[in-house]
């Protein structure tokens, strides 16, 4: 999953960079965050715990399931 977040010039307002992220989130998905784009900054911490709060956990690519 990514958002339109590459264009530093045009980026979304944080908390509809939250919602824009959230409502795009399933079980297994990849989500991509470019680190140029300052909300993302601003927004992680608070995705984190969200995910968190939904029941999502974290592995690196290595440690996900073979489809």
């Amino acid at each position: 999953m990514a958002y339109a977040d590459w264009d530093n010039n045009k980026q979304m307002p944080a908390e509809k960079a939250i919602n824009t992220v959230l409502s795009r989130t399933h079980n297994g998905g990849i989500v991509l965050l470019h680190p140029t784009s300052k909300t993302n900054a601003e927004i992680l911490g608070t995705l984190i715990d969200r995910w968190r709060e939904m029941g999502y956990s974290f592995k690196t690519l290595d440690e996900l399931p073979e489809l």
